[in-house]
């Protein structure tokens, strides 16, 4: 399994890290990968749903949300709930911290998406050092310089 861990800019807010997520998101529908993006809050959950139908009225994302009926139709489906309701093969955790002991479902998928803001580095580092360890992972970093994405080693 693939652990991939975007690190953001410190001085970047909420709105920079929905861009870089829409960003993905709209790569993973190109590559035709199924995705679940797993929130912390249901209102997170709806906020994403609200945002991928309105972020520009030239591009639009297939997707669904928790509650509706469709689940196992949608390429990409937004919950808080920790159920693979659409099939997905990509986690991509939105305000979760990675851990195979709370997430007991997430062996069900090929590659996990993580992203994290620079101050909350400490917060992963523990989590990463222990999947480093586990030779099921595969781990990529990447931090957000002003211009493009640069590979790092470790967190």
């Amino acid at each position: 399994m693939t652990v991939t861990f975007y690190i953001l800019l410190a001085q970047q807010d909420e709105k920079a890290k929905d861009r870089t997520l829409i960003k993905l998101m709209e790569k993973m529908m190109e590559r035709h990968e199924r995705v679940l993006i797993l929130t912390e809050t249901r209102e997170r959950a709806i906020f994403l749903d609200q945002l991928l139908w309105t972020y520009t009225p030239l591009s639009f994302l297939p997707h669904g949300l928790e509650g509706d009926d469709s689940s196992e139709d949608q390429p990409l489906w937004i919950t808080s709930t920790p159920n693979n309701a659409n099939k997905a093969g990509v986690l991509v955790l939105d305000g979760i911290v990675p851990n195979p002991t709370v997430l007991p479902f997430w062996n069900s998928f090929g590659r996990i998406v993580s992203f994290i803001k620079a101050f909350e580095i400490e917060l992963y580092r523990p989590v990463f050092e222990h999947l480093a360890a586990d030779p099921r992972y595969a781990l990529s970093c990447w931090q957000q310089s002003a211009t493009s994405w640069v590979p790092k080693d470790r967190l």
